[in-house]
């Protein structure tokens, strides 16, 4: 069931005084304003996001050319609530804005999917394949990857990865990732996930 979207505004100016001494919020006939600080308007801006959502209000549109991809991302931060179905659109930006923010969104709920995942659903190539899963969805073309599981790591010289991981009955492995964006030759990050039967373990080369 979809809800009425509340709009809602960004605006450099005060509050009325009958909203209160630096009222964050305030309301009329069309929708709600966001006042923004001289100072941390991020910070404003999902405070405000959170207060919204603590009101119950389910559907939001973000009008008005003020609505920058850093204001966006920070009033989505706020206003997301995995407890209640939302429905939140997004001002018109530029092409390239608009896909960057849905990568950023689709990488916070990805995190946060897999931290709430019972452990028992998710060993290490799982994880493995659901890390490989994001990043060619973020950056299809560019991505290569590969791992090295169980015993492998041992004859590979990596004692630390197999000591800790061989007391599971899921063989520890590591995943290693290349990011190769279109044009280039060499990779420019290589980031390698150590996968055991414990929090994922990052380190990147740059």
């Amino acid at each position: 069931m979809s809800h009425p979207s509340m709009p809602i505004t960004l605006s450099n100016q005060p509050a009325a005084v009958h909203w209160g001494q630096q009222a964050l919020l305030s309301a009329n006939q069309v929708g709600m304003t966001i006042h923004l600080p001289t100072n941390e308007p991020l910070v404003a801006i999902q405070q405000a996001g959170r207060q919204l959502a603590n009101q119950g209000i389910q559907a939001i549109t973000l009008t008005g050319h003020d609505w920058l991809l850093e204001f966006c991302w920070a009033f989505w931060l706020g206003f997301r609530d995995s407890k209640q179905p939302q429905q939140l659109e997004w001002p018109t930006l530029p092409p390239e804005q608009q896909q960057q923010l849905q990568q950023w969104c689709l990488t916070v709920n990805w995190v946060r999917e897999m931290v709430n995942r019972p452990s028992a659903s998710l060993g290490p190539q799982q994880l493995a394949e659901e890390v490989i899963a994001l990043l060619r969805q973020v950056a299809p073309s560019a991505i290569q990857a590969q791992w090295i599981a169980g015993e492998a790591l041992k004859q590979q010289g990596y004692h630390g990865i197999y000591t800790v991981g061989r007391g599971s009955v899921r063989e520890p492995l590591l995943l290693t990732v290349d990011y190769i964006p279109v044009g280039t030759l060499m990779p420019r990050y290589s980031p390698a996930w150590s996968v055991k039967e414990s929090p994922l373990t990052v380190a990147a080369i740059v």
